[in-house]
């Protein structure tokens, strides 16, 4: 989270407010302090919504949207779930799940910049919903919880790594996820919930980003892996 902000900054902060979060990190060596997730982060695992109509496959083609011009991968791990929850314990949730598959939430930075600085709901709306993909095999339960804590991922930009990332250290569980998203709303059977961006795989963290053209594979050891290529803007 506090790797996101800081790249938000970096990219598209004021030549002020770059300078402020510079200054203030090089002189103390902490973090500064708007960088850090807000209060209830430390309450509930944060989660948004997105558009299950714009989910792609692997192997299909991402639609470069005509209202971006920075767009960026990340790489997360997803749970379908295989059984109705509501209002459940974690347990209980971690017991709902069925299997596994890789994830990439295609992100328009841009846009989230825009949103979080001046829209009225945030910067995970239109930056967010316009696409997301992935991989083709459901992996079960048995394979991977006995894993969870170690697993690790890579993505690769037109044959590149350009990143890795782990599962080590997560701060909430699997089933406190759930729990959480099943608070007061029921979840059903297929319904998919992504475990959000492991640390440092995304373009924003890395200060690097895709361009029309490139193929973007992501790979998550056990789960399986993702691969889409990049359309022209607008296209």
């Amino acid at each position: 989270m506090i790797g996101g902000a800081r790249g938000m900054v970096r990219r598209f902060g004021s030549p002020a407010l770059k300078t402020a979060m510079t200054g203030f990190e090089r002189l103390t060596g902490r973090t500064f302090p708007p960088l850090r997730p807000k209060a209830n982060y430390d309450r509930y695992p944060q989660f948004y919504v997105g558009s299950h109509r714009s989910i792609v496959a692997d192997g299909a083609t991402i639609r470069w949207p005509g209202f971006t011009d920075v767009l960026d991968f990340e790489l997360e791990i997803g749970v379908v779930l295989a059984s109705e929850v509501r209002d459940c314990t974690p347990e209980e949730g971690l017991a709902a799940i069925g299997g596994f598959v890789v994830v990439n939430d295609w992100s328009a930075r841009d846009t989230q910049w825009s949103d979080t600085m001046k829209g009225a709901f945030g910067g995970v709306v239109k930056a967010k919903t316009f696409a997301g993909a992935m991989s083709a095999v459901v992996v079960t339960p048995d394979e991977i919880l006995p894993h969870w804590n170690d697993l690790r991922g890579r993505v690769s930009v037109n044959g590149q790594i350009w990143c890795e990332g782990k599962t080590r250290g997560a701060k909430y569980g699997l089933g406190e996820a759930i729990a959480y998203a099943a608070m007061g709303e029921t979840l059903y059977p297929g319904d998919l919930l992504s475990t959000g961006t492991l640390p440092g795989c995304c373009g924003l963290e890395l200060g690097r980003f895709i361009k029309p053209g490139d193929t973007v594979h992501l790979e998550i050891d056990q789960i399986g892996s993702l691969t889409n290529s990049v359309g022209k803007k607008g296209a």
